[in-house]
């Protein structure tokens, strides 16, 4: 008899469909729990998940090796014309980059769940969010990598008309490298989220680490112009090497 119950409690159980749905709703609960306390230890298998799905949506290839000595702090800075380029970059790179968005994009119902596994750093669109720029100078501090659209958004063109000078002064406050990346041939869709559902051929490719040093006997409001300018060169000859001269 003890058997018998034994065999019951073991093999049957589990066939009951209430019981299924009880480990279910388990399961979901505490895995996101579990994202929200700990968000970054979903990075890894959400990473090849978006690298697998670039390849074969963007058929994503990179161009250009990241310098084997970027392990440390750094700034990425790349042109923006699709909704599809902050997981393109995210496949293109191996590293966790904790992409600079604006805080309306950021709120969005499964994107805010995105943003939070990757690291976003929500902006508000006045230019003059100091929190902003705080948490991004704490994560280069802490050895992250800083990711910026510095165009100020979605722009259409082949090359990058203006670099927003926050860049520059990110990067003179905390003297961390930054690196120039070029992203070719991003699908283009009146919604920025549908852009994530058109396929394309991709090319993500980067350029040399730029690094500044703090300038001395220079006026600091003169010298993020220069840099800005600087990098927008960078970016736009990273453009043209695919033979595109449209801004």
């Amino acid at each position: 008899m003890k058997t018998a119950m034994i065999g019951v409690t073991a093999s049957n159980l589990l066939r009951i469909p209430a019981l299924w749905v009880v480990v279910v709703l388990v399961l979901v609960v505490g895995s996101v729990m579990c994202l929200r306390r700990w968000p970054q230890l979903w990075f890894r298998p959400v990473w090849w998940l978006n690298y697998f799905y670039c390849r074969l949506m963007f058929r994503l290839r990179v161009e250009g090796a990241v310098p084997a000595d970027l392990t440390g702090p750094a700034i990425l800075v790349a042109n923006h014309t699709s909704g599809a380029d902050p997981p393109l970059v995210s496949a293109a790179l191996k590293r966790r980059i904790s992409f600079v968005v604006a805080q309306e994009i950021y709120t969005v119902p499964g994107v805010h769940w995105f943003c939070d596994i990757v690291g976003c750093i929500p902006v508000a669109r006045t230019g003059r969010d100091l929190p902003a720029l705080r948490e991004a100078m704490r994560r280069l501090e802490n050895g992250g990598i800083v990711g910026i659209f510095p165009g100020g958004g979605i722009r259409h063109g082949d090359l990058l008309a203006e670099v927003k000078p926050g860049v520059a002064l990110l990067a003179l406050k905390t003297g961390a490298p930054v690196l120039p990346v070029y992203i070719h041939g991003s699908p283009v869709c009146k919604n920025i989220y549908l852009a994530l559902f058109c396929p394309a051929r991709v090319t993500v490719s980067f350029g040399e680490p730029l690094r500044f040093e703090t300038a001395e006997g220079k006026p600091l409001r003169e010298r993020p112009e220069e840099i800005a300018e600087t990098i927008r060169v960078a970016i736009n000859e990273l453009a043209r090497s695919f033979g595109t001269s449209k801004s």
